[in-house]
């Protein structure tokens, strides 16, 4: 396996396990990530 492919998955491993999908962001207007992606796929569902 090449470094590239191992670096692929420990980021994919990172994101699964480790990263906060509930704590909010400043950055988008105090939501949590999850409920940023929410609306932003509502958003393109509505306007599509």
């Amino acid at each position: 396996m090449d470094s590239r492919e191992q670096a692929k998955r420990s980021i994919f491993t990172y994101i699964m396990t480790f990263y906060n999908y509930k704590r909010i962001h400043s950055a988008i207007n105090y939501m949590s990530p999850l409920q940023y992606e929410k609306m932003y796929i509502q958003q393109l569902k509505t306007t599509a």
